[in-house]
């Protein structure tokens, strides 16, 4: 089959004067009259057009029942069909162009827990619809903070809706609020919020040491958001050459739970439970050595502490404050905050 090569030239200069590429291939007679596969172009060929996205479309001649695919597996574009006369060469123009500069695209993001401890991994659901009547081929990437975190090539047929997942594993080392979207094929998904948050904390404090809930600031409301409220918290205390210490452990609301005049006695050598801020506790108390005890609190419910600050110090037989050793270790579980 002969083509005017002019008329080749001339849609090959008009498809980049577009940013587009024409591909012209030639099917052999010697197909016969067997469904053939030809591979068009892979992506490496594509070049910046795999990034912003791209429309397939082809004219063929002495070919019937032409089909393009777009495989993401192999990273090819190849078309198939059959020769109309198998006494004669078909020939394939594959029109390769970049997508608008509006696709019609619409792309929903949902993550599946909007709050979790750090390290761990959040899910990232974009569901994709193809709004215009041509295929749309093209990349999302998933943005963390403004950061390319992931990214997936995407090829979707006229109408055709599918969803994706994105995988993201922070590595915050304190608790931490990220922006995450979705971006590609000419469009940006909604913006949804994630939190993170520290599971396991262990300290050391001298003369006291305070248990503090976990908090980010919410640039959208400009106040603090609790993220994490203590679950358990767990102490050794170590007292140098004092005789009559009382090592005090206070709840937010400024109950005395462990001390000499508390809910629970510093003398006393079992668990115990207790009512704080309407709240069943347990609470255990031993002393270890002479200048030596452990404390520990936790709700019965399994839930987390009463909401606020906890406090663990040591006094003296006046009640002055000591340098007393401390070491406490927490575990936090998540508050009921409100991601929006």
């Amino acid at each position: 089959m002969v083509i005017p090569p002019a008329e080749d030239r001339f849609l090959s200069r008009l498809m980049e004067k577009n940013n587009g590429l024409l591909i012209v291939k030639t099917i052999g007679r010697d197909v016969g009259t067997e469904k053939f596969t030809q591979v068009m172009a892979s992506q490496e060929e594509l070049g910046e057009l795999v990034n912003v996205g791209y429309y397939v479309f082809a004219r063929s001649a002495n070919i019937e029942d032409t089909e393009i695919v777009v495989s993401d597996d192999r990273k090819t574009i190849w078309v198939s069909g059959s020769l109309q006369d198998p006494t004669k060469d078909g020939l394939v123009r594959m029109f390769i162009l970049p997508r608008l500069e509006h696709a019609g695209a619409k792309i929903e993001l949902s993550v599946d827990d909007a709050v979790k401890s750090a390290g761990s991994a959040f899910v990232f659901s974009a569901r994709v619809q193809n709004l215009q009547p041509t295929d749309i081929t093209g990349r999302l990437t998933l943005f963390v903070d403004g950061v390319s975190a992931a990214s997936s090539h995407i090829n979707l047929s006229e109408g055709e809706t599918t969803t994706m997942d994105f995988v993201w594993k922070n590595n915050d080392e304190q608790p931490a609020v990220h922006s995450v979207l979705i971006d590609g094929l000419g469009s940006v998904s909604n913006q949804v919020t994630v939190m993170t948050f520290e599971r396991f904390v262990s300290a050391s404090a001298i003369g006291h040491g305070t248990i503090v809930e976990q908090l980010v600031f919410d640039t959208l409301t400009g106040s603090e958001v609790v993220l994490a409220r203590p679950e358990r918290i767990s102490a050794t205390v170590a007292v140098d050459d004092q005789e009559g210490y009382d090592v005090r452990l206070f709840a937010p609301d400024g109950t005395l739970v462990i001390g000499m005049d508390g809910k629970v006695s510093s003398k006393s050598e079992r668990a115990s439970l207790v009512e704080v801020g309407n709240q069943n506790l347990v609470v255990k108390f031993k002393n270890l050595s002479d200048r030596l005890v452990f404390l520990a609190v936790k709700s019965t419910g399994g839930g987390s502490l009463p909401a606020g600050d906890w406090m663990v110090k040591t006094v003296d037989a006046s009640g002055h404050d000591l340098d007393s050793k401390i070491k406490y270790r927490v575990s936090y579980v998540r508050s009921d905050v409100s991601i929006r």
